[in-house]
């Protein structure tokens, strides 16, 4: 959503008056959003405009610039013969010109900014200058990230100027260790990405910066022995390591003495780690956190055991570590070994778990979030109860995420009932019940739902009485019962008045829509159908805090359907997916501060009327028109969960479609 301009003080910004430089961005109230698990800066900042020309901001809010270069002729063309695709979706899809460099900046004051992120789609031999030379006039600014742009050692030097860089996010394989010395050079700094290929001797550089809180390294470039350097870093306190190249326990051998760390986080990158490095883990005595992401390590309840002496350990996120040799099954003896640790307080990733599992996590009187995955009769032949009536004494819990296979009866969720605290709930299974929804609907304190499996869609109405629910999304494919409520009940959501992001996937109807007039909180919607008729968009043209909108199977579009959408002054973002002729599109002549537009049609759309959405649009940046993917019918079959490849298994996932540019 936009965000409004505080009535109070603001204050004005020159840019270039005939180009644009890129994009504008207001700090959240809440702050800066850095993500503690994953060790790096949030993107959910505030969109605010472009910058071009004089553009007056909040004199209050801290403010983020992000810019992307522009392909030098001789880049492009290297681009469209190695990678079609990729030129296509980043150039030929590009409506607006970018900049070639940063001369745009010199409008600006030392302090104008407070974070500032350059990319490039290939990096540039000239980037010392042409990027790093107009970065060192901004002397205030608190944090930096470069994407390819092609700094190396040399560039690096001119950020010995920014004394009061707080975050450096650092993608460029050119700079090596003589660049990362200047980095000691940065007292204020305290969070650190490296995606440069860092090496060991890298790593002994990084090690002199004695005010670094925060370290996100990229593996590929390291053995290991670099690693231990860090421990002569007094204030880290999280450490990530993440790629695609494994590590090894020799690896986390050389973290042993890390005794600082309060966090690690080791993502995508542990295939190879077995229980000599839980082992080394446990002798990191103050640590609070432990997550796994994406990965799956080959642990044993042996190895979980030796993390009983980390004494202060209180997040555990294994990723579904679980799954071990085929027929190997550890969940409830994990679950036992956690039981013995009565200060943790988050525990994600549990698979394999039976109602004696889920008995055993259920002592855990401190937990305030759980996610779990359940053994099942279809895949592994499980007969007995889920044993998730144990949870209702977790009065606790304020997160909680559910994975099963088999279908959750209304006495498997009436637990739900008495945790009065629960902010996030996410339920992936084979399917709810009226009265499941029904117990659902009582979490009056619940501001995140995810669903995921066969849902009733009038069951979804008890949801209504949820005020403050934020964020809501239904991924559902019809069973037999629901197929023929589908087309008896029509959905009504308009209770929820707090809603800020909506994403429905099921069967629906034009009329099923018209609760969304009621939600002027929205911020994002999402509806991904294959019933929807162009007179369904009368329904979502007067949402005025709307910023992204996809609306798909729609059918019988027309030029006056399409053109109610000029009313959403806001959306920047826009999809439409279904059958969508050229005439209709023609009918398109907003919204005016539209910056990207995709189409998925299977009608031809003439280049005529691409150039004059761009005239009706002047900020656009991108418009993808492209072929819609021919999607099977939906079976009551639900994806194996058995075990989920996902760091975030119940939060249903948004479909994705093949990019095929058509014109």
């Amino acid at each position: 959503m936009a965000p409004k301009l505080p009535l109070g003080r603001t204050r004005a910004l020159s840019f270039p008056a005939d180009s644009c430089l890129g994009h504008l961005s207001v700090e959240p109230e809440s702050g800066p959003g850095w993500d503690p698990k994953c060790v790096n800066l949030s993107w959910s900042w505030e969109p605010l405009g472009l910058a071009q020309g004089d553009v007056v901001v909040p004199a209050e809010r801290n403010l983020w610039l992000h810019i992307i270069l522009a392909l030098r002729p001789g880049d492009a063309k290297r681009l469209s013969a190695q990678n079609p695709l990729e030129h296509q979706l980043l150039v030929g899809n590009r409506v607006r010109t970018d900049p070639d460099g940063l001369s745009g900046l010199a409008g600006l004051s030392p302090n104008d900014l407070h974070r500032l992120s350059v990319a490039a789609r290939v990096p540039s031999s000239d980037a010392n200058e042409r990027v790093m030379g107009p970065i060192s006039r901004l002397t205030g600014l608190k944090m930096l990230c470069l994407h390819q742009t092609g700094v190396n050692d040399n560039g690096m030097e001119h950020l010995r100027k920014l004394t009061s860089l707080r975050a450096l996010e650092l993608r460029e394989p050119g700079v090596a260790n003589q660049g990362l010395a200047v980095l000691k050079d940065l007292p204020a700094l305290e969070c650190l990405d490296l995606h440069t290929g860092v090496t060991d001797a890298g790593l002994k550089e990084v090690a002199r910066l004695s005010n670094l809180r925060w370290l996100r390294i990229r593996t590929g470039g390291f053995w290991g022995p670099g690693l231990a350097e860090l421990a002569q870093m007094p204030r880290l306190e999280r450490l990530c390591l993440w790629g695609e190249v494994q590590i090894t326990d020799r690896h986390i051998a050389h973290i042993e003495g890390l005794t600082q760390l309060k966090s690690l986080t080791l993502w995508g990158c542990c295939s190879r780690l077995a229980d000599a490095s839980l082992a080394s883990i446990a002798k990191l005595k103050d640590l609070e956190e432990l997550h796994f992401i994406l990965t799956s390590p080959t642990f044993t309840p042996a190895g979980v055991a030796q993390l009983k002496s980390i004494e202060n350990l209180k997040k555990v996120d294994f990723a579904y570590a679980w799954g071990g040799p085929m027929g190997v099954r550890h969940g409830d003896e994990v679950a036992r070994l956690l039981a013995e640790m009565p200060q943790l307080e988050s525990v994600l990733g549990l698979a394999y778990l039976s109602d004696e599992g889920v008995r055993s996590l259920a002592t855990l009187r401190n937990l305030t979030c759980l996610g779990i995955n359940l053994k099942n009769r279809r895949f592994q032949g499980y007969q007995g109860p889920t044993g998730l009536s144990h949870l209702a004494g977790l009065g606790s819990l304020e997160e909680l995420r559910i994975t099963t296979n088999d279908p959750l009866a209304d006495s498997d969720l009436v637990f739900l009932e008495s945790l009065v605290h629960l902010r996030k709930l996410d339920i992936l299974s084979y399917g709810l019940s009226d009265g499941g929804l029904a117990s659902i609907g009582k979490l009056k304190r619940l501001e995140h739902l995810g669903l995921l499996g066969p849902v009733p869609r009038g069951g979804l109405n008890h949801l209504n009485g949820l005020s403050n629910l934020q964020y809501l999304q239904v991924s559902s494919w019809p069973d037999e019962a629901g197929a023929a409520q589908a087309h008896e009940l029509t959905l009504d959501l308009s209770g929820l008045k707090k809603l800020k992001d909506l994403n429905l996937s099921l069967p629906l109807h034009d009329d099923d829509l018209a609760f969304l007039r009621n939600l002027r909180s929205l911020g994002n919607l999402m509806i991904q159908t294959n019933t929807l008729s162009g007179e369904s968009l009368r329904h979502v043209s007067d949402l005025p805090g709307l910023n992204r909108l996809y609306i798909g199977g729609l059918s019988g579009c027309t030029g006056d359907d399409l053109s109610r959408l000029a009313s959403l002054a806001n959306v920047r973002d826009l999809t439409l997916v279904g059958e969508i002729s050229d005439s209709a599109l023609s009918g398109l002549s907003g919204p005016a501060g539209l910056q990207s537009l995709t189409v998925r049609t299977s009608g031809p759309i003439r280049d005529q009327t691409i150039a004059e959405i761009k005239q009706h649009m002047p900020t656009i940046e991108f418009i993808r028109i492209e072929e819609p993917m021919v999607l099977p019918t939906i079976s009551p079959q639900p994806p194996s969960v058995s075990p989920p490849q996902r760091d975030r298994p119940a939060s249903p996932p948004r479909r994705r479609e093949p990019v095929r540019r058509r014109r």
